[in-house]
């Protein structure tokens, strides 16, 4: 617990405010470190094995200077938490409620359009989902690139092609697209489900690329690691949310940062902090 108490009026060095964020946000993360793993913060390369390898290109780097050089989600959000709460909920809605779509389908359809749209950091993350819920992984190494040779339902086909328009090329959508969703025996709330979480992922694709969001490897292994033990959890992106809140409304980022600025002098500890 010693590790989130920032005196008042005290900041870290500016080449460790990355570290210090982390180390208050994940105490998990800390643990990591003294254990012995790599304390490096430099970004991973973005690189993707397999026939549909996205092309390499350049880590991401914040736009906004309060921010750590390569932030993750939570810092991201917890200073522009506005709105996030929601998002979640219907992330939750789409993604875990009722449908005629499996959660392993709703999300195989959530790592396609990331996959499209070549977002990382959202492949990764509902990629691990789908696995969870019983996609195969060898499923992923064609996915993008020729989805009838991925080894998926073919019923999902027609479901895929209409995902892919929708991201793609929006205004070409055609009624026939939608007839190839009905005529493989699919309801018109799994074509809406589907248009749904093409919407939402074609969203947070955009915000994590926006932003200049990544993911720390420890991070990733744990939030695997999460979502196993949280199978039959039917709000997990509302649990998010809460830590995303927690930090925000717990100034664990400083008075100043939540205000959109970093001023060193003004980080403070928070009064109550979050219980992790």
């Amino acid at each position: 617990m010693a590790a989130r108490f920032v005196p008042p009026g005290i900041a870290p060095p500016p080449g460790l405010r990355g570290l210090y964020l982390r180390i208050l946000i994940y105490p998990y993360y800390y643990a990591a470190q003294v254990g012995g793993l790599s304390l490096s913060t430099a970004p991973h390369k973005r690189c993707r094995s397999g026939t549909d390898a996205f092309a390499e290109r350049a880590v991401p780097m914040s736009k906004f200077p309060s921010l750590p050089a390569n932030p993750e989600m939570i810092e991201v959000f917890a200073t522009h938490s506005e709105g996030f709460e929601s998002l979640c909920d219907y992330h939750d809605t789409i993604l875990r409620g009722p449908s005629p779509l499996s959660i392993a389908e709703r999300e195989l359809i959530a790592t396609y359009v990331s996959g499209l749209n070549q977002c990382d950091f959202c492949y990764d993350s509902h990629r691990g989902f789908a696995e969870v819920h019983g996609v195969a992984p060898e499923s992923f190494e064609l996915l993008v690139s020729d989805p009838a040779a991925a080894g998926i339902d073919e019923r999902l086909l027609p479901l895929l092609a209409y995902a892919r328009k929708l991201t793609q090329a929006p205004s070409s959508v055609s009624d026939s697209d939608a007839a190839n969703v009905y005529a493989a025996g699919w309801s018109e709330k799994a074509l809406f489900h589907t248009i749904a979480v093409t919407g939402i992922f074609n969203l947070m694709n955009r915000l994590v690329e926006g932003t200049g969001i990544t993911a720390d490897p420890l991070r990733r292994n744990a939030s695997r690691d999460r979502m196993a033990n949280e199978i039959d959890n039917p709000r997990p992106y509302a649990g998010f949310a809460q830590m995303i809140v927690n930090a925000s409304e717990g100034g664990i980022l400083g008075d100043s940062m939540t205000g959109g600025g970093w001023d060193d002098g003004a980080l403070t500890a928070p009064s109550d902090p979050p219980i992790a």
